[in-house]
């Protein structure tokens, strides 16, 4: 085998270093690729993080409001007693009618003979 010249070492060498170039290139454009992922991960984590602070600082007030509150027995307690005097106060309101019905009714099967009374004894007084 005969050895190679400089000329064709050379040109072996030229079309390594396109081969290279065209390699970094393609390289360099998946470099950029990646920045701007890693950017919009990025962003993405920022908003995950302020997703996350905003989900806490909620929890942390429904837990103030719940302890303000109280348990659930304790509610349905305070409910079944209000219920309890709402129907209570009907009741009452109902006989309060009732009884001043009553009395209207008695009050005038009395006015008849107090009036009959009246008239008769103004009656007789004229003659």
């Amino acid at each position: 085998m005969p050895s190679r010249t400089n000329e064709d070492k050379i040109e072996e060498l030229t079309k390594l270093c396109a081969t290279f170039i065209t390699q970094i290139e393609a390289l360099q454009g998946s470099i950029k690729g990646m920045v701007s992922d890693n950017s919009d991960v990025q962003k993405a984590v920022g908003e995950l993080k302020t997703t996350s602070a905003v989900i806490t600082q909620q929890i942390i007030e429904l837990k103030a409001w719940k302890d303000s509150v109280g348990s659930l027995t304790e509610v349905h307690t305070k409910n079944a007693l209000l219920q309890k005097e709402c129907e209570d106060l009907r009741k009452w309101q109902e006989d309060e009618k009732k009884r001043r019905e009553t009395w209207g009714s008695r009050l005038w099967m009395v006015i008849p003979p107090i009036l009959a009374v009246v008239l008769g004894y103004f009656l007789g007084k004229a003659k």
